[in-house]
């Protein structure tokens, strides 16, 4: 009995001992890989491992698990988001002026009148030409809205802000509509301002071709990147 039990307290001992190794072993490897990528960049050393932010690696040689987490910080505004910014903020005041300035001595809608006149000599109504030039002159007026404001609004790309694009174009053009009610019933009172509905859909429209717009050169743009990246 008593060779057993020492031959049991000699196999716990050297079972401690291992364990108290294997513990010693992965405290340096987890102590030198947060040291190592600390200096080296954790977004390098974590490519070149093949481990992924907020996944886990396993080495290979002691079979210990290494999990990698990762933070990301706000991405600030780029030069080309202050530019839309300022541009927006322009366009506001230029539609306001355009939109809430009573009808007498308007230079806007003179000149729909002098090119409907123009048009009218070539043998169609006045009346028609006037409406037609009138609702191309307010889908041209809501484009810039539709191009600027997403823009303003943009940050570089992240995986917080990727899903929020297709709201922000959406939103765009929700915004462009209700803007537009608002300015036809802010011309009910206006003298010399006729609000219409067509006005609105209009102006709808123009928001929505500007995001189109915008969504096109967007998409030209990175398609050019990644040809460049490519050569």
């Amino acid at each position: 009995m008593d060779g057993e039990s020492g031959s049991e307290n000699g196999y716990s001992r050297r079972v401690s001992e291992f364990s108290r190794a294997e513990l010693a072993k992965w405290i340096r490897l987890n102590s030198d890989t947060r040291r190592g990528w600390r200096m080296a960049g954790g977004a390098r050393r974590t490519r070149a491992s093949g481990v992924r932010p907020g996944g886990a690696a396993m080495s290979g040689q002691h079979g210990i698990l290494v999990r990698v987490t990762t933070t990301s910080t706000a991405a600030s505004p780029t030069a080309t988001t202050w530019i839309a910014r300022a541009l927006l903020a322009a366009f506001g005041v230029a539609l306001a002026l355009i939109v809430l300035l009573p009808s007498e001595g308007h230079r806007v809608l003179g000149l729909v009148e002098t090119l409907a006149g123009i048009v009218s000599r070539a043998g169609i109504p006045y009346q028609f030409a006037f409406m037609t030039l009138e609702f191309g002159a307010n889908i041209a007026l809501f484009v810039p809205l539709g191009v600027l404001l997403p823009s303003a609004l943009a940050r570089p790309a992240s995986t917080a802000t990727r899903g929020l694009e297709g709201a922000t174009l959406f939103g765009t053009v929700c915004l462009g509509a209700a803007i537009s009610v608002l300015i036809e019933l802010a011309q009910q009172v206006i003298p010399g301002r006729v609000s219409s509905p067509a006005d609105v859909l209009a102006n709808t429209l123009g928001t929505l071709l500007g995001v189109l717009i915008l969504v096109i050169l967007r998409r030209s743009f990175a398609s050019g990147s990644r040809k460049t990246h490519m050569r």
